[in-house]
């Protein structure tokens, strides 16, 4: 019995045991199952992190730059527009490899490919061959992960579905790097081929929706933006000058304004006139003919008058830009459209509704030469009395080409009309940075922009090498000044007076609160503050003085002289003064130092000064010492890299002792031609107040 009932037990037991491993089995299992499908959704959610990342990144690097980051025309998408995640009303622009390298602080789990590939050169078409990369659409700015996730026999290549495809595309502020003014939205082509902006959502270049549509002339250089006296008739071109009241409100300069903003907008139509007198440009328009030439001056201010765009009658000389930039181009019909050459093709019996003439359009413009003259904002000598009118007409008697330049009477006729162009009139500044970011400029320059602040868009202010200028919330302006190698950072002796560069060295108590100078190692935090940043900003301007003690760095200010360097009798000198301008965790403000002074005179030297001249900082200049006490940033002679009054003006007390019985160090020269050191120059004084001395500011971003 008791044998049995131990076969029994046992027997009991293997099977429970049979039983218990088959249940861990299956267990087992399910978990592995439950692990792999886990990983997968853990893949699919990091190509989804990876594709915000890079649209926060591509929204603000766009924002800054007026264009998205690319690198090269991706066109292997075959099987993400069979995947139904390809929008025919959105994604209406070309694909391009998403360029990485443009993009700071990016991290992705995907999209190792760009190494391989961003070394290409535009046209290779081998990209195609890589599918570990991002794309991006041009036109809706839709992100895609070309080689995509599998998940349960789903493949995912962006971060929605194909029913919640993404049928509106964005609202482009920039194409090609030019400005869509508000209320304006891309029609289509590109810079080089005539990019046309339309005031109707969604038209196209056919102006199916009949919005006034504007195409862009770029002026990119200030020296292109000049009268051409060798068009037709030469005898009118070389006596033509800039007529009065033809600027919209709040222009003054016309030059000033297209070279700032790079260009300007042409009706695509010669004007058009609708019921009441309405002006518009829009294809199939009746044109407006029979108005007088002073009439044609206000009514082309009446398209539209906003503080981002306004309209005018266009000049002679915007005319000339136009005709420089659509000659040799291809008409409508493909053959060439040169501006100083009469076709019979494009001139007709009659005045016809604007644009029917293929033929006679060039970068997307139509009628230049043919169908009506137009009335421009120019006069001549030769007769003051009469205006110019440019092109040729519809009548072919008269076989002038588009580049014409001849007289009218200023009365109405059948045979002339007018064109106006858009101003664009923004403050060229970029969007407020919310916090301490990069910026990235044409050239691949970088500059840390502290939160708050802004960077100038205009010519010659947006690159680092130039002098890339930013604004603070309350304008003051300041200049980035790279140090790009920690060994540059050293005060410079062979600066004059040698004597004083010898001995010399940083005072104390200059620093801002946070930044501090080790005993026996001056410089040693600050110089691993500024190339920790990679350079610092100094205040565009000399220090200046609004109201009793508000202190400023702009344009026409009065300079803050007759002020102390160190405190005195319950009075701040500029030491103390500099360090209250600013002071939070992102940017902090204090003194300049002899040695920023130099590596300001090392980044300056020998570039082009406001006037064109080369500025030499151990060379005096007569032209930048004017004999008077003048507002802060009145000089152009006096003007290198964006920075203003650096040898002229003011001498300026820098945050620097040295061991004479003057121990207090100034640099540069002053307005008083007796003092006209250049602006490298190191002298010592005794810290007491001077009617020409004052000082400058520094940033330093944390």
């Amino acid at each position: 019995m008791i044998k049995n009932k131990i076969c029994i037990e046992r027997g009991i037991t293997l099977t429970s045991l049979a039983i218990t491993i088959a249940i861990l089995l299956i267990l087992t299992n399910v978990i592995i199952y439950n692990a792999i499908d886990s990983l997968k959704v853990e893949h699919v959610d990091a190509l989804k992190n990876d594709i915000a990342n890079l649209r926060d990144l591509i929204s603000t690097y766009y924002a800054q730059n007026g264009k998205i980051p690319v690198k090269l025309k991706y066109t292997n998408i075959e099987h993400i527009k069979q995947a139904g995640l390809i929008s025919e009303a959105a994604d209406t622009g070309d694909f391009y490899v998403i360029d990485l390298s443009a993009l700071e602080n990016l991290t992705l789990h995907y999209g190792q490919d760009y190494e391989k590939v961003k070394s290409l050169e535009e046209g290779d078409t081998s990209v195609n061959n890589y599918k570990d990369l991002y794309i991006i659409n041009e036109a809706s700015h839709n992100i895609f992960y070309v080689q995509g996730v599998t998940i349960n026999n789903s493949t995912f290549y962006t971060d929605y579905s194909a029913e919640d495809i993404d049928k509106v595309p964005v609202t482009l502020r920039y194409v090609d790097n030019v400005k869509i003014p508000e209320g304006f939205y891309y029609a289509g082509g590109t810079k080089d081929t005539g990019l046309v902006i339309s005031d109707v959502e969604g038209d196209d270049l056919e102006n199916t929706k009949q919005g006034n549509q504007f195409v862009w002339i770029p002026v990119e250089n200030e020296s292109d933006y000049v009268r051409n006296t060798t068009y037709e008739d030469v005898n009118v071109s070389t006596k033509a000058y800039d007529d009065t009241g033809y600027l919209p409100d709040g222009i003054t300069n016309e030059k000033q304004a297209v070279i700032s903003a790079g260009g300007f907008y042409i009706s695509r139509f010669e004007a058009g006139k609708e019921e009441t007198n309405t002006l518009v440009s829009k294809k199939g328009a009746t044109v407006w003919n029979n108005i007088t030439y002073e009439n044609s001056k206000t009514t082309a201010k009446t398209f539209i008058n906003k503080n981002e765009v306004k309209s005018a009658l266009i000049s002679g000389i915007q005319w000339d830009a136009v005709m420089r930039f659509v000659d040799n181009k291809k008409d409508g019909k493909g053959n060439l459209y040169n501006v100083r050459q009469y076709t019979d093709s494009r001139h007709h019996t009659d005045v016809e509704k604007s644009g029917q003439n293929e033929e006679d359009k060039v970068c997307n413009i139509y009628d230049l030469e043919g169908n009506v003259r137009e009335m421009v904002a120019e006069k001549t000598t030769q007769n003051s009395s009469y205006n110019v009118i440019r092109s040729g007409y519809y009548q072919s008697t008269y076989k002038l080409p588009a580049s014409y330049r001849n007289l009218g009477d200023g009365s109405i006729n059948k045979g002339h009309s007018f064109r106006f162009v858009l101003y664009i009139t923004n403050d060229n500044w970029s969007p407020t940075y919310d916090e301490t970011g990069i910026y990235k400029d044409k050239n691949g320059d970088t500059a840390r922009i502290p939160g708050g602040f802004q960077v100038s868009q205009m010519p010659g202010q947006n690159t680092v090498n130039e002098g890339l200028v930013v604004r603070d919330e309350n304008q003051n302006e300041f200049v980035w000044i790279p140090v790009t190698d920690d060994s540059q950072y050293v005060r410079n002796t062979n600066y004059i007076d040698t004597n004083v560069s010898s001995t010399a060295k940083d005072d104390e108590n200059y620093l801002p609160d946070g930044i501090t100078v080790e005993p026996g190692k001056d410089g040693e935090k600050e110089k691993e503050i500024v190339t920790k940043a990679g350079g610092f900003y100094i205040s565009r301007y000399e220090a200046g003085k609004e109201g009793e003690s508000t202190l400023v760095s702009k344009s026409g200010a009065t300079v803050w002289t007759n002020i102390r360097q160190d405190d005195k009798d319950k009075e701040q000198g500029c030491k103390t003064v500099a360090k209250t301008f600013i002071n939070n965790s992102e940017v902090k403000s204090g003194l300049i130092t002899g040695i920023q002074w130099d590596m300001v005179m090392n980044f300056v030297n020998n570039k082009k000064d406001g006037i064109g001249k080369t500025f030499d900082v151990k060379t005096k200049d007569a032209s930048r010492h004017t004999g008077s006490l003048a507002k802060s940033g009145q000089n152009e002679a006096d003007k290198v890299c964006n920075i203003y009054d650096l040898e002229g003006n003011c001498w300026e007390y820098v945050a620097e002792k040295n061991g004479t019985n003057n121990p207090y160090v100034n640099r540069g020269g002053n307005c008083n031609s007796d003092y006209d050191y250049p602006a490298s120059s190191r002298d010592n004084l005794n810290g007491s107040v001077y009617g020409y001395g004052s000082f400058r500011l520094v940033l330093y971003v944390m």
